[in-house]
């Protein structure tokens, strides 16, 4: 299972914009034995675009979510209009988390959810 949160790059925050401005997707593996691990600081080239035509290839979303797609989970402070919703038809589980919140917590949250098999396996 992987997780993909959007943060900065020089610093292990939640993005406080939407999901698909972030600097870069932080990418984590999980596993029950060892729990999260960071495998990968993804850049997002797509940040600042404001094309979001869904049906389109060339539009933002599909673009990130093609930049994402191995990632079960979302994470993000906020999403656009409609965004949420299109990543949710995608497969995705999205979360969303208040401002501010630190990283270990929500990979923590996250953690305990699918040891208890809760809302992220249903």
């Amino acid at each position: 299972m992987k997780v993909a949160v959007a943060s900065y790059r020089s610093r292990e925050e939640i993005y406080l914009g939407h999901f698909g401005d972030a600097e870069v997707y932080r990418i984590y593996k999980y596993d029950e034995q060892s729990g999260f691990k960071l495998i990968e600081l993804r850049d997002n080239p797509f940040r600042g675009e404001h094309v979001l035509n869904d049906e389109d290839e060339k539009g933002k979303r599909p673009r990130v979510l093609r930049l994402v797609g191995d990632a079960d989970i979302l994470v993000a402070a906020a999403f656009g209009r409609g965004g949420k919703e299109f990543m949710e038809k995608h497969g995705k589980h999205v979360v969303l988390v208040p401002p501010k919140t630190r990283l270990k917590d929500i990979l923590r949250i996250i953690a305990e959810n699918l040891e208890h098999k809760n809302w992220l396996l249903a």
